[in-house]
């Protein structure tokens, strides 16, 4: 049974929310540099036609280093280079590593972006629901860039585990989706998980495709186009 509470009541439900992103483990400036994290979430995609794509996501990782594997694609990335496996279309592409998307500095702002997107929403109902708390609220656009195309979005955490469990994002009409749900299983901090280069995970030691890539084509995409 869901319990509504007032409305000083919704405001101490986004300051919590706005207080996990605060000291959010994967923030540039939390302090768990150099540790390992295990991230296990399953994504639901809903169109405007209500076709669904669902997406068991699994992730490792560390400062500059990501493993990251699902149904529909397989990512592995350092510093300097990202391999995409795509299973469904049997295609590889190994790109170089954005300096931007991997610089402190850039990702400061990304947190900074979403704290301001969440602290200047509306919230419209607080529900209490067992150990967790349910935040509905309405983007405000007149506080937001226009290239922000979210209209509403649900936030539930637990306040006892301090986790957020699920967010919930509806757009407007015109973008491509219609909804994005990201529901949290487990993140934690992990130890003695090996990170390889990303072409090891396609190529073996010779160069040559490993033999489960044998038939999938392979895209080169960095400056200077060598393995």
């Amino acid at each position: 049974m869901a319990l509504i509470v007032n409305m000083n009541a919704q405001k101490e439900c986004l300051d919590e929310v706005l207080a996990l992103l605060k000291k959010d483990i994967t923030k540039p400036d939390s302090g768990f540099q150099g540790k390992t994290f295990y991230t296990n979430y399953v994504v639901k995609v809903t169109d405007w036609d209500n076709e669904i794509v669902t997406s068991n996501v699994k992730t490792y990782s560390k400062d500059g280093y990501m493993d990251m594997q699902s149904e529909q694609a397989n990512v592995y990335q350092d510093d300097k280079e990202v391999m995409v496996i795509l299973p469904t279309q049997q295609l590889a592409f190994l790109n170089e590593t954005s300096k931007q998307l991997n610089s402190v500095k850039f990702s400061g702002a990304f947190y900074e972006m979403r704290y301001d997107f969440f602290n200047t929403s509306i919230v419209e109902r607080c529900d209490i629901i067992g150990d967790t708390k349910v935040i509905h609220a309405r983007v405000d656009h007149t506080k937001n860039d226009e290239s922000v195309k979210i209209d509403y979005f649900k936030c539930t955490y637990n306040f006892k585990t301090q986790k957020v469990v699920s967010l919930t994002f509806d757009y407007l009409p015109e973008y491509k989706i219609k909804q994005y749900t990201i529901n949290y299983i487990d993140y934690k901090e992990v130890n003695g998980y090996k990170f390889l280069t990303p072409k090891s995970h396609y190529f073996n030691t010779n160069g040559k495709p490993l033999d489960k890539y044998k038939n999938y084509t392979f895209q080169d995409n960095r400056k200077n186009g060598k393995q």
